[in-house]
């Protein structure tokens, strides 16, 4: 490699990582005076998020790895007479990808479902969807065909209620 005036630069490596502060340190014994704050502020909310992201999922993989077509049939999710959830589940509308927990093979097993994001997929109005099922006919469906899945529809429902 080489830098901006033709000299031979090294290659960095693993051992060039250090702690932000170190190298803020360095920087400033070489004379240059940079602020870090603004990327130490950034780092901070991307560890935080990540933080949160893994505390999620390691919630959702514990309750449970998502439910059967099946099982998402079986429940009185009273939609409009011209849906066919059936349908929906085999060849996937975009406004029910998001409820997906694990897509089916041809030939293999069929995709797992995620019956609270399903039914927050249905209050959604979207593109090619003109319509939605209530709040309240979804908390029944929820209470009634998915205990395990309560916890999540709540913290579903609240976002829903407060637009996040």
């Amino acid at each position: 490699m080489f830098g901006i005036d033709g000299a031979d630069m090294p290659v960095p490596t693993a051992g060039w990582l250090v702690h932000l502060d170190e190298a803020e340190r360095w920087l400033q014994s070489k004379g240059l005076s940079v602020n870090v704050e603004g990327l130490k502020a950034e780092l901070a909310e991307m560890a935080a998020a990540d933080a949160s992201t893994v505390a999620v999922s390691e919630k959702s993989s514990k309750r449970t790895a998502g439910c059967t077509k099946n099982k998402i049939l079986s429940a009185d999710w009273q939609l409009p007479k011209r849906v066919n959830l059936e349908r929906a589940l085999g060849d996937v509308p975009k406004w029910l990808e998001a409820a997906i927990v694990c897509r089916g093979k041809p030939g293999g097993g069929s995709s797992t479902w995620n019956p609270a994001i399903m039914a927050v997929c249905m209050n959604t109005p979207s593109k090619g969807k003109a319509w939605i099922v209530s709040l309240d006919k979804l908390e029944k469906v929820i209470n009634e065909f998915f205990p395990s899945w309560i916890e999540e529809w709540k913290e579903c429902r609240e976002t829903i209620k407060t637009g996040d």
